[in-house]
């Protein structure tokens, strides 16, 4: 794996081309380049067309996907649960969110809720909430560890909510 640092996109396609062009391994084994967005995906993809004058034979890859793919690669025998995967944790939080709507953390979100079509809003909220929980695995390694540490408390909803998730999807999560 080759990490590249920049704050210019320009300098980071150009190296990506010249890795890619110098390859002298085997041609039908795809190269693999991680991005962020599917909007990244096209603009890399575009800017190595126009670079190389080709693109193919590219394996782009999301960081958990990639992560995943690795671990499991790696250590066949641990598997790392995807209950924290955005589609399957949105509806664990809806089915926990109702639950917790009368405790006193949770009155922010149990205003918005039965605001009127509760139905939609909790499916909404759960996925937004989903999300914000997937960055905060992905870069808020040290935050998880202290809401899931056994001395932490707090009178905020979205560490209690985390930690309802942990106690009951379990600790296998990526952060």
């Amino acid at each position: 794996m080759n990490l590249y640092f920049t704050n210019r996109l320009e300098y980071l396609i150009l190296e990506l081309a010249k890795k890619i062009s110098m390859k002298t391994s085997d041609p039908f084994k795809p190269d693999t380049v991680i991005v962020q967005s599917n909007g990244m995906k096209q603009w890399v993809s575009m800017r190595l067309a126009e670079v190389l004058e080709v693109s193919a034979n590219i394996d782009y890859r999301f960081p958990n996907e990639y992560l995943h793919s690795v671990i499991n690669e790696k250590y066949p025998d641990f598997k790392l649960e995807n209950h924290f995967d955005i589609e399957i944790l949105k509806f664990h939080i809806m089915k926990i969110l109702p639950e917790f709507l009368e405790k006193k953390e949770f009155e922010i979100i149990r205003n918005y809720i039965r605001s009127g079509n509760e139905e939609l809003k909790l499916f909404q909220l759960s996925e937004k909430i989903a999300h914000t929980f997937d960055q905060y695995l992905l870069y808020r390694g040290k935050m998880i560890e202290k809401w899931t540490g056994e001395e932490f408390k707090s009178d905020d909803w979205q560490p209690i909510l985390f930690r309802e998730l942990v106690r009951r999807l379990g600790e296998n999560h990526r952060s």
